[in-house]
């Protein structure tokens, strides 16, 4: 994965309104991290966390650490094939064998119909991910928006 550089050192922001610093748990870490590439412009990378103020501070240098270490993806402008791979590399070390293939097997399937899609662009919306028949998936598209929110599909 490809290292980053982050300008500064990172902030902490309060995410309980009305709280004082020391009863609030609930932190935003941010870090401003450079364009990865030429002309890209830099953006903010944000991760939340409940536990003190002296805490959060310890997470945020954490934090920054991991992205400089090139842990931290990038989802934005990811095109849906590099996530899903991604996402494979990391479930690999969490699932047994056999469990992984059956993930490997979805992720190609889905990859016929999302490969140009870019991960923001993927939203909840109709039911033909979970069907296994042409004739189901057919029927699932003319039904319209799925009230399952575990479905996706591609503008």
């Amino acid at each position: 994965m490809a290292k980053v550089k982050v300008r500064g050192k990172g902030s902490v922001y309060k995410m309980e309104r009305g709280k004082s610093r020391g009863k609030c748990r609930k932190w935003q870490l941010r870090a401003e991290v450079d364009g990865e590439f030429e002309g890209d412009e830099g953006y903010v990378k944000t991760r939340v966390f409940h536990g003190t103020y002296s805490e959060a501070q310890d997470a945020k240098d954490e934090f920054v650490a991991a992205i400089e270490r090139g842990e931290v993806r990038r989802e934005r402008g990811m095109l849906f094939p590099a996530y899903a791979e991604a996402w494979l590399a990391e479930r690999a070390a969490k699932v047994a064998y056999d469990t992984l293939q059956k993930n490997r097997c979805h992720i190609v399937c889905a990859n016929m119909h999302l490969s140009k899609a870019r991960i923001e662009e993927i939203r909840p919306g109709r039911t033909w991910m979970r069907c296994t028949r042409p004739s189901e998936t057919a029927r699932a598209l003319q039904a319209g928006p799925c009230p399952e929110p575990t479905c996706a599909t591609y503008p």
